[in-house]
């Protein structure tokens, strides 16, 4: 039997927000500006609802942190944050849209967090956001609090490609180098010391091909063993993707055949690359019935060949043992990634009484530039 997905809905309707773009180069948003959070609901079926007395809570994000010892172990960081309400309002949908405004004066700034409920259907929606005064550019973004050891990293973009150059924003520091490591999937493709200031430090990393489909920009932050003027360990991390994308490894395939085949006769088919690229391919004759029984999507086969790799350089050092220098008995909080091949359905589950492939023809090789083959 072929596995078959049901949809299911636990809301009869749906909230939905979206927070302006602000400040996108320093993704953030500013002070002394009146912010619109434009709001949508949808019933189960996606069409356009509207609902009356929608909750929406304006939330400043707290970074409390403290060294915990007992009797019997050595010091350990713990860290938790506190949502305090600062603005609560209602609204209402017309035909599923509605909005919402919000100021944050100076000089208040930092993490702030807005949710929208439906207090009838039960369903909630919210998202975190950072803001500060203009000129500054994240200057303390690494307020997340995970753990003693950790610093968080930003860059401007959420996605290059290759020949551009990515500007990554580093903690500020009064104290201590930083050894930044370009690393990929199996190697690190380069390595360079830092100075940090009290002011916010960013490198600038030109992204080249052999850099698709992501890299892992790496920062650790060594601190003085003597004249540290600071409780945290003597020795910082933090770790940040970078996604790239390359357009030379993007292939625009072009298929020139009959809408109709009959059967005993002969088909021709043509096929080329748009830009004349190289590429080798095959063709699959596939009866349009066993298409729909088997309910066939066209795959993402540049999304699959260039999905995101997983961090494959391991690192570690000894500075938690550096007599004097100890900051705390850390857990690590890296984990690895490279999830996003794996399938939720179980492939067992899916199971095909024939297969769906008539004929395969090839595989064909086109050379850049010949045209149609």
């Amino acid at each position: 039997m072929k596995a078959k997905k049901i949809p299911y809905h636990p809301y009869r309707h749906y909230v939905g927000i979206k927070l302006p773009k602000g400040d996108a180069k320093r993704n953030m948003l500013l002070t002394d500006t009146q912010h619109t959070v434009n709001i949508a609901t949808l019933d189960a079926f996606g069409k356009k609802v509207s609902i009356d007395q929608l909750e929406v809570t304006l939330y400043k994000i707290d970074w409390k942190w403290w060294w915990d010892k007992s009797g019997d172990s050595l010091a350990k960081y713990v860290s938790a944050y506190r949502n305090d309400p600062i603005e609560v309002g209602r609204v209402s949908t017309r035909e599923g849209v509605g909005q919402w405004q919000f100021e944050i004066k100076y000089p208040q700034w930092g993490r702030y967090m807005v949710r929208v409920c439906d207090p009838q259907g039960g369903h909630c929606t919210g998202q975190v956001f950072y803001i500060d005064w203009p000129g500054w550019a994240g200057r303390a973004k690494d307020q997340k609090g995970i753990g003693a050891s950790v610093i968080n990293l930003t860059a401007d973009k959420e996605e290059y490609q290759v020949g551009e150059t990515a500007t990554i924003n580093l903690p500020a520091s009064k104290q201590g180098h930083g050894l930044v490591t370009i690393e990929n999937g199996s190697r690190v493709i380069d390595r360079f010391w830092v100075k940090l200031t009290e002011q916010n430090k960013q490198i600038v990393i030109p992204l080249r091909a052999e850099m698709s489909p992501n890299i892992y920009v790496s920062l650790s932050l060594i601190q003085p063993h003597q004249g540290k003027n600071n409780d945290l360990p003597i020795r910082l991390f933090g770790i940040l993707p970078i996604k790239v994308v390359d357009p030379q490894t993007k292939l625009t395939p072009q298929i020139i055949v009959a809408d109709e085949l009959l059967p005993q006769s002969v088909a021709e088919i043509k096929v080329s690359e748009t830009e004349g690229k190289a590429m080798t391919y095959t063709l699959a004759l596939v009866d349009e019935g066993l298409l729909g029984l088997t309910r066939f999507r066209t795959p993402n086969l540049h999304g699959y060949f260039y999905q995101k790799e997983a961090l494959g350089v391991k690192t570690w050092d000894m500075f938690d043992q550096v007599v004097g220098a100890y900051g705390g008995e850390l857990e690590r909080i890296l984990a690895l990634g490279g999830d996003e091949s794996l399938d939720a359905d179980d492939a067992s589950a899916k199971k095909k009484r024939f297969p769906p492939v008539v004929r395969v023809l090839g595989p064909f090789h086109l050379k850049a530039g010949s045209g149609t083959k």
